[in-house]
């Protein structure tokens, strides 16, 4: 999604372990209590402390393919990018005059377009042409934010379970609360990543 992911992906690197960070702390305070948080500091500080989270969670980022990621984020097995629906996400949008929309980009009434080409045409014809706009930039920078939270803490939660399988030392609670807190994060990548989308659109019939 856009030649600038990588840069927008280096910036996110911070805020990304700080959102892992944030629910590793909450899910250890769930299931042992405030008065297990010594223990906490104490592992994490083992491992080598918030510089441990951050390079881990930079590594887990980069793991999963995008598409995988996507599936996760937007809960489709096929067509799971909102480009492939933008065209019915539009219609939601109050910031966008549909009848612009339709002249600029000579979009034939009535006409059913399939995903593919929907993405298609979002991809190459809006965002490609206006990714360096700083309201599409901010929101795709938040969207890949959260998208990579979301699988970063599904991903640990999942590495946890399976060591949990040969060594009982983390409660199996832990790993389903970050399970619960990956699934919040998804859902709020999938709004974040649909507003992405519009407001590409939104930005493109503006100028």
């Amino acid at each position: 999604m856009g030649v600038g992911k990588k840069s927008l992906k280096s910036q996110n690197i911070i805020p990304l372990s700080g959102i892992v960070g944030a629910c590793l702390l909450i899910s250890w305070c769930i299931v042992y209590g405030i008065e297990g948080l010594d223990d906490y500091i104490g592992f994490v500080s083992e491992l080598g402390g918030s510089a441990f989270i951050l390079v881990i969670s930079a590594w887990l980022a980069n793991i999963l393919p995008a598409e995988i990621k996507h599936k996760i984020v937007f809960f489709r097995y096929t067509n799971s990018l909102p480009g492939h629906r933008f065209m019915r996400l539009i219609k939601k949008d109050s910031r966008i005059d549909l009848e612009k929309v339709a002249t600029k980009y000579s979009f034939v009434e009535g006409k059913k377009y399939s995903a593919k080409e929907q993405n298609k045409i979002w991809y190459n014809d809006i965002y490609i042409p206006n990714q360096d706009h700083l309201l599409i930039s901010n929101a795709h920078k938040s969207f890949l934010l959260y998208r990579d939270a979301s699988s970063v803490v599904i991903l640990m939660s999942v590495f946890i379970l399976t060591i949990n399988l040969y060594q009982d030392q983390i409660s199996p609670i832990f790993a389903v609360v970050l399970i619960i807190e990956g699934v919040m994060l998804s859902i709020a990548a999938n709004s974040l990543g649909e507003r992405f989308v519009t407001t590409a659109v939104a930005v493109s019939v503006s100028e």
